[in-house]
């Protein structure tokens, strides 16, 4: 959302199911893989991963850059983002903390 705020939904009842509050505009679409993590980059420069069911953040990636297009997931897993500064990373999402870029 404009105010940063990732929102979950319960598409049975349309009630919110949880929200998570990042530092910086949302524009982008997320993406979830098949456990159910959810990956959504901000204006803040990072890559948010949050457990689909809790909003939990399992981990982030700080690229140093605004991610505003949708994340999108390779055939192998991996999460692939790019930022206005022209740089794509590749994550793997097996990582507890993935290294954050120089």
């Amino acid at each position: 959302s404009y105010n940063g705020t990732i929102y979950a939904l319960d598409a049975n009842a349309g009630l919110v199911r949880w929200t998570y509050q990042t530092g910086g505009r949302v524009d982008s679409s997320p993406a979830v893989d098949g456990t159910n993590t959810v990956y959504v980059g901000s204006y803040d420069g990072k890559l948010y991963a949050l457990d689909g069911l809790t909003g939990t953040v399992k981990w982030t990636l700080n690229a140093k850059s605004a991610i505003i297009a949708s994340p999108a997931i390779a055939e192998d897993g991996s999460v692939l983002i790019g930022t206005v500064s022209g740089y794509v990373y590749s994550v793997s999402p097996n990582q507890a903390a993935p290294p954050c870029p120089t």
